[in-house]
């Protein structure tokens, strides 16, 4: 009788160890899979401003074509011979 007490002490406290290991796996594949989502979100967040940065820059750019494309015609403009303006018939 005791020895079949102290094998079931020893099979329960095994059965704790395994529980405890298996909780202790458990929580460290949770701790890895928040640590890879968020690196994930980190990745997406530098792609997502790149991206938003590269798009500002090609605004700008087409902006300053569109000044230069403005001004070149208005020095073209200025550029030109006057005419007189010829005056009313009498």
């Amino acid at each position: 009788m005791a020895r079949e007490s102290e094998e079931a002490r020893i099979n329960r406290s095994i059965l704790m160890s395994e529980l405890k290991a298996n909780e202790v796996a458990e929580l460290a594949r949770r701790q890895e899979d928040a640590k890879r989502l968020t690196e994930q979100a980190r990745i997406s967040r530098e792609r997502d401003v790149r991206g938003a940065e590269v798009e500002a820059k090609r605004a700008l750019d087409i902006a300053n074509q569109d000044s230069a494309i403005l001004i070149a015609k208005k020095s073209e403009e200025e550029s030109r011979p006057r005419r007189m303006p010829t005056p009313p018939a009498r």
